[in-house]
């Protein structure tokens, strides 16, 4: 089965910058901890984009294209489960499965 380019792209950037995961993963389990039971990808996206630009100040801003906050939501249900169900999951147009995505994130992990 051919890799689909939206995957392939979010595939390319998670594993050129795992920090994005962590920071999607730490501010999701916020969210829930704060009483959330539903949020938005976005949301979490765009705390990140103000960490980055306004909070960390860093000279290498991260451009994350908005296509991929999906990936991030998908993969932060499959590693943790407390966390299962907090984003929507809209499966029609999604061009990857949670096996391929787990796999991706797995190349990014010490082993």
């Amino acid at each position: 089965m051919k890799e689909k380019p939206r995957f392939a792209a979010w595939k390319n950037y998670h594993l050129g910058n795992p920090d994005v995961f962590d920071l999607f993963l730490a501010y999701a389990r916020q969210a829930a901890r704060a009483g959330r039971k539903r949020i938005g990808a976005r949301l979490i996206g765009e705390r990140i984009r103000w960490f980055a630009n306004i909070e960390r100040r860093g000279d290498d801003d991260w451009l994350i294209n908005d296509h991929y906050w999906p990936y991030y939501a998908r993969l932060s249900m499959l590693v943790d489960e407390s966390l299962g169900g907090i984003f929507s999951r809209r499966d029609q147009n999604f061009d990857a499965t949670d096996d391929e995505i787990l796999e991706a994130h797995k190349t990014t992990q010490p082993q």
